[in-house]
């Protein structure tokens, strides 16, 4: 049964290894409205010696893939990666995934203009589900989601409230009877869409469930601690599941950067500030983002210690 989010008296986290974030695939560029670095900086003037062996530095374009607009695949060609390989990536047509170890089962896809990441997690003995930034088009692909695997929807996440992660909420939630929850400095811009770049309107949402600093949301066996970490929006939320070392990163921490500050409601000191916090969690634990491709905390650590070292973004 899910609860609303509460404080989680465990100490510790548990968090483990996989595999590569490549997926091999070639992507159609997105329109010109939807600029790649619309959405972060870029680490790409550092010197390879500050990444070791494991990677060099990415161009700019590289950040946010080009998945252009085949915004939804039928769930029957959605991947399945062997129990033996938790997370790992495998080449294959579709676009959307699904990552199983022994505590979760993970549904992904690029959805919208700005290819934003819709992820939809469930508790495999439950069968309940939460959905993680349900950008539009959303809903047919989560509704025929949880019609093939015998999930509940309990709750839809923001991560933040840019128009880009919001946009399906009222219609998922309507469909589906889920709660929303956000940050409750982001409800806002739930409850009063600004449309920004969007080519269509972004209708209003409500959320029902407030994501506070420290409390978990719990559903079936799986618990996701919430880490405020704003700098994007003030209400910008990640989401940690230490026992399958994940993070939902939003849009904070990407591949090679950070979530851009020059929005409304950004600030360069508060993203200094969680991109520090971030830094202190294991190296092997797995970031998933709200665009563009997975990464860990292990290959993010050059620049992130630059940060950390001193106390400000740096680009």
């Amino acid at each position: 049964m899910l609860r609303s989010a509460t404080r989680d008296s465990r100490d510790g986290l548990c968090l483990k290894d996989e595999g590569a974030r490549s997926d091999g695939e070639d992507h159609p560029p997105l329109p010109d409205q939807a600029p790649s670095a619309y959405y972060a900086h870029v680490v790409d003037a550092l010197p390879e010696s500050h990444f070791g062996e494991r990677r060099s530095p990415r161009r700019p374009e590289s950040l946010v893939p080009s998945y252009g607009w085949v915004l939804y695949r039928p769930v029957r060609d959605v991947i399945s990666v062997a129990e033996s390989l938790p997370f790992a990536r495998r080449r294959g047509p579709a676009r959307a995934r699904v990552r199983h170890n022994r505590t979760v089962e993970l549904l992904q896809l690029a959805v919208g203009p700005l290819a934003t990441n819709l992820y939809l997690l469930a508790d495999p003995a439950s069968r309940e589900a939460i959905a993680i930034d349900t950008a539009i088009p959303s809903l047919q692909f989560i509704s025929d989601s949880l019609a093939d695997r015998g999930w509940t929807l309990k709750l839809i996440v923001s991560t933040h409230g840019h128009w880009d992660h919001i946009g399906d909420n009222a219609a998922v939630a309507q469909h589906t009877g889920a709660q929303i929850a956000a940050h409750p400095l982001d409800r806002p811009r739930l409850e009063a869409p600004n449309k920004g770049l969007a080519p269509f309107d972004i209708p209003p949402s409500v959320p029902a469930v407030e994501l506070a600093e420290g409390g978990v949301i719990r559903f079936g066996e799986l618990r996701l601690l919430v880490l405020h970490t704003p700098g994007h929006t003030e209400g910008s939320v990640s989401l940690l599941a230490a026992d399958d070392g994940i993070l939902f990163s939003g849009d904070t921490l990407f591949a090679n950067g950070w979530g851009r500050v020059d929005l409304p409601g950004g600030s360069p000191e508060q993203m200094a500030d969680s991109i520090a916090r971030l830094s202190r969690l294991g190296d092997p634990l797995r970031v998933l983002p709200g665009h563009g491709p997975a990464t860990t905390i292990q290959r993010e650590r050059a620049w992130m210690d630059l940060v950390v070292r001193s106390g400000r973004l740096f680009a």
